[in-house]
């Protein structure tokens, strides 16, 4: 699956750093910096997932195992400049 561009929210969890769904695909970034994309998720797995008391728990069992996903490294790059000679 080629990466769909969507806005991410941040929430509060021990590890997940944000959330966001755009037409059917889900996107969790993990604190590390990895961002899974899951396919053909309704958008009330979504809202009942941003909604949740634990969100981790909740990925747990609502997302993970259940959808086929793409992975992206999201990690952030400081200072990555071209050297010119």
């Amino acid at each position: 699956m080629k990466k769909v561009e969507m806005e991410l929210q941040e929430v509060e969890s021990s590890m997940i750093a944000s959330i966001g769904w755009k037409d059917t695909v889900l996107g969790i970034k993990f604190k590390g910096g990895m961002l899974y994309q899951f396919e053909n998720v309704e958008k009330q797995v979504y809202d009942s997932l941003i909604k949740s008391e634990s969100i981790g728990k909740a990925f747990s069992n609502k997302i993970k195992n259940k959808y086929s996903y793409s992975k992206f490294d999201e990690k952030i790059v400081i200072n990555k400049e071209e050297t010119k000679w």
